[in-house]
């Protein structure tokens, strides 16, 4: 699984397919940008890191922060 910012993607630069999106995260109505709408597309919407993504987190974070490591 890989993480991109929707944002950051010229998508007229793609050469193939991008990714299907699996989730949309940091989404509050209340701190949504005006110039931007996501679309009702059944995507799961969270407003921060998903517990499957967080727990994945979590986990590098001890690898990496481990003694001899960091």
């Amino acid at each position: 699984m890989i993480s991109i910012t929707t944002g950051s993607i010229d998508e007229n630069s793609v050469r193939t397919t991008l990714p299907k999106v699996s989730q949309h995260i940091f989404v509050e109505k209340k701190e949504k940008t005006g110039w931007y709408d996501l679309p009702y597309d059944k995507i799961p919407r969270y407003s921060k890191y998903s517990s499957e993504f967080q727990r994945k987190l979590d986990e590098w974070k001890k690898v990496v922060l481990a003694p001899g490591l960091g």
